[in-house]
């Protein structure tokens, strides 16, 4: 299955997306307006996104499934009234910090779209192109993987070296005591 079926450039994947092997993408959208909620689902299912999408219509609803928490990926409109998009970001920046976000507005001001992503958002599409979110959800996950999988490696590297930096020190130590100490150190 191809992610864009009516595209087959190098440009756009041609496997769907999905969540783990064995679950759905968990996909948590803050939108206010039912239709566009109708579409953005539509756009994700066309995209080959498998996920299991939560629709929340207010901040209050917003607030609950941050605390439940597990979204895979957050989207979010930033225009819901009573609820400042820049204040949903921030609180879900906040909550899940490891969590993609990404910004679905009808808003075409470029500037938005800057403060958004300086905010922490990870990706920006607008509602009159939402055949671009499937691939922004996927950039989005590949871009936190690799995070996960550079944050991983320096935990390890840092054990790496101090392990190396004991075994120096072992092999320099010429009395127990000295032992004893480079071993409770390390």
């Amino acid at each position: 299955m191809k992610l864009f079926p009516s595209h087959g450039s190098r440009y756009f994947p041609s496997s769907p997306l999905k969540g783990s092997p064995m679950s759905k993408l968990q996909i948590l959208h803050l939108e206010d307006n039912a239709s566009d909620a109708f579409f953005v689902r539509r756009a994700l299912e066309s995209s080959g996104v498998d996920a299991e999408i939560t629709h929340v219509a207010s901040s209050a609803d917003f607030l609950s499934a941050i605390e439940r928490g597990g979204p895979d990926a957050i989207l979010l409109d930033n225009g819901v009234p009573g609820f400042d998009g820049r204040h949903a970001l921030a609180l879900a920046r906040n909550r899940c910090p490891q969590t993609p976000i990404i910004i679905v507005s009808g808003a075409t001001d470029i500037r938005q779209a800057e403060e958004s992503l300086q905010a922490g958002a990870s990706d920006y599409v607008l509602k009159s192109s939402l055949w671009q979110l499937g691939s922004a959800i996927q950039r989005a996950r590949e871009a936190t993987d690799q995070k996960q999988s550079v944050e991983k490696l320096e935990h390890a590297n840092r054990g790496m070296a101090r392990l190396v930096r004991a075994v120096q020190d072992l092999s320099l130590a010429r009395d127990l005591n000295k032992i004893m100490a480079i071993v409770r150190r390390a």
